[in-house]
């Protein structure tokens, strides 16, 4: 009996031991997905996640301001103190003034040394970016409140004034990062690429939406029209419309044309996979027109010259 007991231990410990490996395979499995999961869900919500615990560590220490208040008054009890208070804060909202203009001025820089990678109409959009611009505001209006701030210290308000000064500098220098990680990203010629793209799309799905809404009063107007009355795959009451917007795909061949700048300039420095960018980009446009204008083709015939078989 005993011997047998050793040997049902012994045939159960070697099938732990095949099973092993297995459990361990298992194991990583899990953890690849969880890691997966994690990466994803910090592309789609990391930015977001961030400013939410952002802010709400700045409002937790503002609700625990008196009790800040509190710990802070004994020490600043003379107006020597005081005096030594507001003497930092007009220098840390100098400086601050100094680091802004200072750090805009070499990302502004760096956005017009691109000027000769890119046309003129773009550079012109790309150096006045809503995003870097509103960053600077932002910035310049943290630094000068910092700088007041010596305007409202009083021995019974110190811990606001702080917890304004202390905030404001970490967000400046916060929004200061993304104004350069923004800047780097306005200079990539393959982000320019893709903010051709999304204007291009914005823009034509703006006009097709305009149509679609313009459709009923068009269809009504045409049916009044002798002839009109039968029904056809044909739409023509969206290339009414267009045709009296003639002017709604200039903003998309203009990217076009930038895109063709793209890639000439690109394949003639070698840099192919920018070049492949560029055509790639011009094809979506083109698929986007194709969906915007929907059934408003017409095929030529042998015999009738059809002025609407053509499209530029």
């Amino acid at each position: 009996m005993p011997s047998k007991s050793i040997r049902e231990r012994i045939l159960i410990s070697d099938s732990h031991m095949k099973k092993l490996p297995l459990t361990i395979s298992r194991m990583w499995q899990y953890y690849y997905r969880t890691q997966n999961w994690l990466i994803t869900k910090r592309l789609k919500y990391g930015t977001f996640t961030k400013w939410v615990l952002f802010l709400s560590v700045i409002f937790t220490t503002v609700y625990f301001a008196d009790d800040i208040n509190t710990f802070l008054a004994p020490h600043f009890n003379t107006d020597q103190n005081i005096q030594l208070l507001q003497n930092l804060f007009l220098g840390l909202g100098s400086a601050l003034i100094g680091a802004t203009a200072i750090a805009f001025s070499f990302i502004m820089f760096a956005m017009q040394v691109n000027v000769e990678r890119m046309p003129y109409g773009l550079f012109r959009r790309f150096s006045s970016d809503f995003s870097l611009l509103s960053i600077f505001t932002s910035t310049f209006t943290i630094a000068t409140i910092v700088l007041c701030l010596p305007l409202f210290i009083t021995n019974k308000n110190i811990a606001i004034p702080l917890l304004i000064a202390f905030w404001g500098t970490v967000l400046l220098i916060v929004l200061l990062v993304i104004a350069y990680n923004r800047a780097l990203s306005l200079i990539n010629p393959i982000k320019q690429l893709d903010y051709i793209l999304t204007q291009a799309n914005n823009n034509l799905s703006k006009w097709g939406k305009a149509a679609s809404r313009s459709t009923p009063i068009l269809n009504q107007n045409l049916k009044a029209l002798p002839g009109q009355h039968e029904e056809s795959e044909f739409d023509s009451a969206r290339l009414t419309y267009f045709r009296l917007n003639s002017f709604w795909t200039k903003v998309a061949k203009d990217n076009i044309s930038n895109c063709m700048t793209y890639a000439r300039r690109y394949a003639e420095a070698g840099d192919y996979e920018t070049s492949r960018t560029a055509f790639n980009v011009i094809v979506t446009i083109n698929a986007i027109y194709i969906k915007v204008k929907g059934k408003t083709f017409s095929h030529s015939s042998g015999f009738i010259d059809n002025p609407l078989s053509s499209d530029d």
